[in-house]
């Protein structure tokens, strides 16, 4: 079992905490093998920025992700510099408010999501976007529990955020669970 996870957009989306703690959730819970690794664009906060991961049940050998089993795009610039490098048969998620996918893409299966409008509406902070798009992420991937998410979350969010950052991870799994029924 090995899973190629990048999760892309804009720098100040939080990407690179949703891939930590993935990474975190999937090698101190799970015993399982990860790696993460970030890249900025030159702009750091809105300029293109990614979180790749690795998850493997053996160790991981080569830490790049080269065809993504699944994509997380939350810009248009990120899913049209990315999506190309997926596997045929990956997961695209995208934040349908942000991106705009073209339909001669040859990824099998897409999910568009409303994170940020989510992020917005229900809790009035676009920020945990992100925490949203993580619980989507883990119910689509189903390889790792939600209850070790929600620790590794616990250990790497500031006590004063968490409540709502736990509460937004939920969200993310309930409205992924909708479509999967």
């Amino acid at each position: 079992m090995k899973y190629e996870i990048r999760l892309s957009g804009k720098g100040g989306q939080g990407l690179v905490l949703v891939g930590i703690i993935l990474g975190e959730a999937a090698a101190l819970y799970e015993n399982l093998y990860a790696v993460q690794k970030q890249s900025y664009g030159p702009e750091a906060r809105s300029g293109a920025s990614r979180s790749d991961v690795i998850i493997s049940d053996l160790e991981i050998e080569y830490p790049v992700v080269e065809e993504a089993d699944l994509l997380l795009a939350m810009s248009q610039e990120a899913y049209e510099k990315y999506s190309p490098q997926m596997k045929k048969d990956g997961i695209l998620i995208i934040d349908q408010s942000l991106v705009s996918p073209q339909s001669t893409d040859p990824i099998q299966t897409i999910y568009p999501f409303d994170f940020t409008k989510f992020a917005r509406k229900n809790f009035n902070l676009e920020i945990v976007a992100n925490m949203i798009a993580l619980g989507a992420v883990i119910h689509l991937l189903k390889i790792i529990p939600k209850e070790s998410t929600l620790e590794a979350l616990s250990q790497r969010v500031p006590p004063k955020f968490l409540a709502v950052n736990q509460e937004a991870f939920e969200l993310g799994i309930s409205i992924a669970r909708e479509v999967t029924v």
